[in-house]
């Protein structure tokens, strides 16, 4: 998972960079495709449209290629209020493309229209992502996109989505530590004196007198250690 922000493209940040923040976003891309899946999100400042993020009609029946050629399945179409491509949008365009990445906005149950993402003086426009796999996109439950609110953005929308999952945890990987289970005591009136009385014999004596002896150093295990021991003390005058 990788959380994008792009600054705009004419800002002074963007024009005092070495390398371009899209390139260096479809490297990396490329590079965690190889190992998994990808979700990218965040604020691309892209304007893409409606426009496909995926090959139209691909097909490899009447076309010599390799057998692990990857075919784009020919998933639902996005909509989208915005009207408006750019040059960097039609850059993300490609990077969805060539990485089979595929952009919930405008797609996705919550936003089968495609809402405005940021809203400025100078109109309204979608530059706020989401994008997966396109392996796991039927994994995605839903995306939304939040009314704007002034008191957390100051022009953003927060976008929101679900997707489920599993997990497995391998045993043979696990180091599981068997520990004895504490006795349990039930508490009675005469709880209380028995304590007392039993904190006050010589082997309860002696533990504690040893424990106030014992040197205590500011590291985990002799913590721990010092831990262990003062809940035998407990434990040991509850037994009696």
């Amino acid at each position: 998972m990788c959380v994008v922000y792009n600054p705009p493209s004419m800002s002074s940040y963007t024009q005092g960079l070495d390398r371009d923040i899209t390139e260096c976003l479809e490297q990396e891309t490329a590079k965690y495709m190889k190992m998994g899946n990808v979700l990218l999100c965040g604020d691309f400042n892209a304007r893409i449209a409606n426009s496909p993020d995926y090959i139209l009609n691909d097909d490899q029946s009447y076309l010599p290629l390799f057998d692990n050629y990857p075919i784009d399945k020919q998933i639902l179409k996005r909509q989208s209020s915005d009207t408006t491509i750019d040059s960097r949008g039609k850059s993300l365009l490609d990077l969805c493309i060539l990485n089979q990445l595929r952009i919930l906005n405008g797609r996705v149950l919550g936003d089968v229209f495609g809402k405005y993402t940021c809203y400025t003086p100078n109109g309204s426009s979608v530059v706020d992502y989401v994008m997966v796999s396109e392996s796991i996109l039927d994994q995605i439950l839903y995306f939304y996109v939040h009314n704007f609110m002034p008191t957390i953005s100051d022009c953003h929308c927060i976008l929101e989505w679900e997707m489920s999952s599993k997990f497995t945890v391998d045993d043979n990987d696990c180091n599981i530590n068997m520990f004895d289970k504490s006795p349990n005591f039930i508490w009675s009136d005469e709880s209380p004196t028995n304590f007392q009385t039993a904190l006050l014999l010589p082997d309860i004596q002696t533990q504690i007198d040893t424990f106030n002896k014992s040197i205590i150093k500011e590291s985990q295990s002799s913590v721990d250690e010092a831990a262990a021991e003062l809940s035998h003390i407990f434990l040991s005058v509850c037994c009696y």
